[in-house]
């Protein structure tokens, strides 16, 4: 079981810019503006997701805003729909920035009136992400995007043999993000933490290479891992401490090395980093 304990995120600032007074005029003519969400590129999803849209992420969502920032539409898509991954509009003549946001859960986006002022919050999961500037003219637009992944995956193997006191690992994450800005390809909030957290089976007992891990949005400032074990009683058995964990967007990064160590022999001083090739090129860190 994991639970999931997100940072408090920041209030949206300049409420004063999210207006609607620049919002088409009915009487404008409308252009037709399609998009079609092909299947990731083998940079996206060389991971153990299949390759195909509707069984990589669960969600799309499309937000176009004016020139001056206000939104004119929004669309959502759920992958069971029977046109998931093709998004067809209507837009007056003009510029617009248009945001396209994948999610394999629900996402939460916040104040997306304005695009200065939205973000998207919650848990955090396998996430893709796009942004163009077009221009809507005399033609109609027709395009194929490819989403980047926006997040990285953050997995922790433990070496040693699990103890029979042990009940529970528990990952704590600090300066984990809760959230992030739609604006400008996916800006995260930083500050907060994450815990996840695996119960440890019967049929764990004595096996090695225990692993969990999560999906991770701040790929921008260092992250600290605690790696603690409990027992029946919720009481640490065990504990390591990684600094300075680095991730990197579309790239697994893998904490690997002995937590129980100290219990019968003396404690190493580090886990190793790798960055795993199955997301992309891998990194270990060993503790």
């Amino acid at each position: 079981m994991k639970k999931f304990v997100l940072g408090i995120l920041s209030a949206c600032l300049l409420l004063s810019s999210c207006s609607k007074d620049d919002a088409p005029k009915p009487t404008d003519l409308k252009h037709e503006v399609k998009f079609t969400v092909s299947p990731f590129s083998q940079e996206i999803t060389d991971i153990s997701y299949a390759k195909s849209l509707s069984t990589s992420i669960g969600y799309l969502e499309y937000i176009v805003y004016n020139s001056s920032g206000v939104k004119v539409n929004r669309i959502s898509q759920k992958s069971s729909d029977t046109n998931f991954g093709v998004i067809a509009d209507q837009l007056s003549s003009g510029t617009y920035t248009i945001i396209i946001l994948g999610t394999k859960d629900t996402p939460n986006i916040s104040d997306d009136t304005n695009k200065d002022c939205a973000n998207v919050y919650g848990k955090t999961c396998d996430s893709f992400y796009k942004q163009l500037t077009i221009k809507v003219d005399k033609e109609n637009i027709s395009q194929n995007i490819v989403l980047d992944r926006i997040v990285s995956y953050l997995e922790t193997v433990i070496t040693d043999a699990i103890p029979s006191n042990a009940k529970k690992i528990v990952l704590n994450i600090e300066n984990e993000s809760g959230s992030f800005f739609l604006l400008g390809g996916g800006e995260p909030g930083r500050n907060g933490f994450v815990n996840i957290e695996k119960v440890v089976g019967t049929a764990d007992v004595g096996t090695t290479n225990f692993t969990l891990g999560t999906f991770i949005l701040n790929t921008i400032d260092p992250l600290i891992v605690n790696i603690r074990a409990y027992d029946a009683d919720n009481k640490v058995i065990a504990a390591k401490k990684v600094s300075n964990v680095t991730c990197v967007k579309n790239k697994k990064i893998i904490l690997k090395g002995k937590l129980f160590d100290g219990i019968t022999t003396p404690p190493s001083q580090s886990f190793s980093i790798t960055v795993n090739d199955t997301f992309l090129e891998p990194t270990t860190i060993t503790f």
